[in-house]
């Protein structure tokens, strides 16, 4: 399957009148092929197919955005960013009984199942509130479930061996420990550019999301994010993401880890 430039247009006004959901926030290349992605899951051969499936059937709005959304395919991605903020943590969080994290945007549950990992193994899990957000209810039931594809373990695995670990990860996986784990997480359903982001957070994990936007949208985006935050909280971005070369974030962060893209709110 193909999509021409007016196609995806056609379809993006299609999805919004449907389902009030702005697809043309996303970069070229990521609406194409995520588009590409959705229609060959739901079998739409065309744009007119998709308008008369959701103007004469009842589409399911969450399993929708569900299906198009980017995945985040491994635990512990780039495990030097997971050591530093194991460090950052052991100095920050021991004396908090309710720091908060927020993971926005959360297509699949493998930051935030890391971020379990690794507070448990410093012994912090009940020092930290964390916030969950997807604009899917589908996801986030999926995530609840703690879903792994088999093709991830042994990069999860190997991952973590890099992270240095403690224990052996498949631990995780068994007895339903990551799931014991949530005990101190909320997850609620978010659209990010139209919805009330959590207050005050202390950190916002928002990895390798960017790349998949526009500029205009990447520009709403931080500054939610950076509302969400209270003075003086981080916010980590992907490695080969950089929020600083625009002279207006200049005046809002200070870049704490340029390697491992930590920046924090003024």
């Amino acid at each position: 399957m193909d999509l021409t430039i007016s196609e995806q247009r056609k379809i993006v006004k299609i999805i919004e009148t449907a389902i009030n959901v702005d697809f043309s926030v996303f970069s070229t290349t990521t609406l194409k092929s995520r588009l590409i992605h959705t229609m060959e899951v739901f079998e739409y051969r065309n744009a007119d197919e998709l308008a008369v499936k959701f103007n004469k059937e009842n589409i399911n709005k969450d399993e929708f955005l569900s299906i198009f959304a980017v995945p985040f395919t491994e635990m512990f991605r780039d495990p030097a960013m997971w050591r530093k903020l194991k460090t950052e943590l052991i100095s920050t969080v021991k004396d908090f009984k309710d720091y908060k994290i927020y993971i926005p945007a959360c297509t699949t549950g493998d930051e935030y199942y890391t971020l379990l990992v690794l507070l448990n193994e410093l012994n912090l899990i009940d020092n930290v509130r964390i916030t969950v957000s997807s604009w899917s209810n589908k996801t986030i039931d999926l995530i609840k479930e703690v879903k792994i594809s088999p093709k991830q373990i042994e990069l999860n695995r190997a991952n973590y061996k890099r992270f240095e670990g403690k224990d052996e990860l498949s631990k995780y996986f068994e007895n339903s420990l990551l799931k014991s784990l949530q005990k101190n997480t909320s997850f609620i359903n978010l659209n990010l550019f139209t919805g009330k982001l959590p207050k005050n957070q202390d950190m916002i994990i928002f990895r390798n999301k960017f790349i998949y936007l526009k500029d205009d949208a990447q520009n709403i985006i931080l500054n939610n994010l950076y509302n969400s935050l209270k003075i003086g909280g981080k916010l980590i971005i992907g490695i080969k993401e950089n929020i600083l070369i625009n002279r207006t974030v200049n005046d809002k962060f200070i870049e704490e880890c340029y390697t491992e893209r930590i920046y924090k709110k003024k």
